[in-house]
C-alpha cells in the first residue's frame, strides 16, 4: 500500500513537472530565444547533471557503457533527442502549449502500430481501438466551427514527428539496449545530441550562448534545465517502484497539466471540445496500456 501511494505521488509530481515544460518552452521561444539555441541548452544542461549523478553512482563504468554501446547510443541520441526535441521546440511557438502537450504525449498510442510494423507486438483489438480513438480525438481539432480551426495542419503533422521518434526510440532501446541501465542511456543520449547541436549553433548563430539573453529569460532556461533533470530522476524512481507500464499513465497527467499551464500562462481556451479530447485521449491511453499489461 505504501509503495502504491509513493508511486501515485511520483506519477502526479512527474506529470505536473513535465506538463509545465511546454509552457516554459513556449514562453521563452515566443520572446525571442531561437529554438535551436533553446534545444541545445535543454540538452546539454540536463546531460551534464545526469552525467555527474551517473559518474557518482557508477564511476568509470559509465565510460565503459559508452564504448560498449556507442553505435546504439548515437542512433538513439539522434532519433530520441536531437530530432524530436528540435521539432518540439520549433512548434512550441506555433501551437498552443496545451495542444502540443496532447500531441507529444500520444507516444503510448503511436508506439503500438510501430511495434506491429516491426513485428514486436501481436495484434490486439482493444489496443488498436485505443490508437484509433486517440488519433480521432486529435483530428477533431480540424473539425469545422471549432476554436482550433486556425491551427495549421502542416504544423500539427510536423509536431507528430516528435512522438513518432520517441516511440521508435523506445522500440529500438527495448531491442538493442536492454543491458544498459537507464541512467547511463539517458546521460549519453543527452550529451551526444548536444555534441551535434553545438556546431550547428556555432555555424548558424554566433550568439548561441545565453549571455545576451535577458535575466528573466535566462532564469526560465535554467529553470527548465532543473525541471528536466528532476523529471528524469523521478522517472527512474517511478519505473523502479511501479514499472514501465504504470509510468505510461504519466502521459495522461502531462497532457492535463500542460493544458492547465497553458490556460494559466497564456489564457488558452479550455472548453467542452478540449475537455472531450483530453477525456478520449485518457481512455485511449488506458486501453493501450492496460491491454498491454494483460498481454504480458
Amino acid at each position: 500500500m505504501k509503495n502504491k501511494l509513493i508511486a501515485l505521488n511520483l506519477l502526479l509530481l512527474l506529470g505536473i513537472i513535465w506538463g509545465s515544460g511546454f509552457s516554459l518552452a513556449k514562453y521563452v521561444i515566443s520572446h525571442g530565444v531561437n529554438f535551436v539555441i533553446y534545444t541545445f541548452w535543454q540538452t546539454i544542461g540536463p546531460g551534464i547533471i545526469l552525467f555527474i549523478v551517473a559518474y557518482l553512482k557508477y564511476n568509470k563504468v559509465i565510460f565503459q557503457d559508452f564504448w560498449q554501446f556507442k553505435k546504439q547510443l548515437f542512433i538513439v541520441a539522434i532519433l530520441g533527442i536531437l530530432i524530436p526535441n528540435t521539432i518540439m521546440y520549433y512548434t512550441a511557438s506555433k501551437l498552443p502549449a496545451g495542444i502540443l502537450a496532447l500531441i507529444v504525449n500520444t507516444v503510448p498510442l503511436i508506439i503500438y502500430p510501430c511495434a506491429l510494423l516491426f513485428q514486436e507486438e501481436k495484434f490486439n483489438l482493444l489496443r488498436f481501438s485505443g490508437v484509433f480513438l486517440g488519433l480521432f480525438s486529435l483530428s477533431s481539432l480540424f473539425f469545422p466551427n471549432t476554436h482550433w480551426k486556425n491551427i495549421s495542419i502542416s504544423t500539427i503533422t510536423l509536431a507528430m514527428i516528435t512522438p513518432l521518434c520517441f516511440s521508435l526510440t523506445i522500440i529500438y532501446i527495448n531491442k538493442n539496449l536492454t543491458r544498459l541501465n537507464s541512467l547511463s542511456c539517458s546521460t549519453w543520449m543527452m550529451l551526444i545530441a548536444a555534441m551535434f547541436l553545438l556546431p550547428i549553433n556555432l555555424y548558424w548563430y554566433h550568439n548561441f550562448t545565453i549571455i545576451k539573453i535577458n535575466n528573466f529569460l535566462m532564469s526560465l532556461i535554467f529553470l527548465k534545465i532543473i525541471v528536466s533533470a528532476i523529471g528524469y530522476f523521478l522517472l527512474f524512481i517511478l519505473v523502479k517502484t511501479a514499472g514501465s507500464v504504470y509510468y505510461s499513465f504519466t502521459n495522461c497527467i502531462v497532457a492535463i497539466t500542460g493544458i492547465i499551464w497553458g490556460y494559466i500562462i497564456f489564457n488558452e481556451t479550455i472548453n467542452f471540445h478540449i475537455i472531450m479530447i483530453v477525456l478520449f485521449m485518457i481512455i485511449a491511453i488506458i486501453c493501450a496500456t492496460i491491454s498491454q499489461q494483460n498481454s504480458k
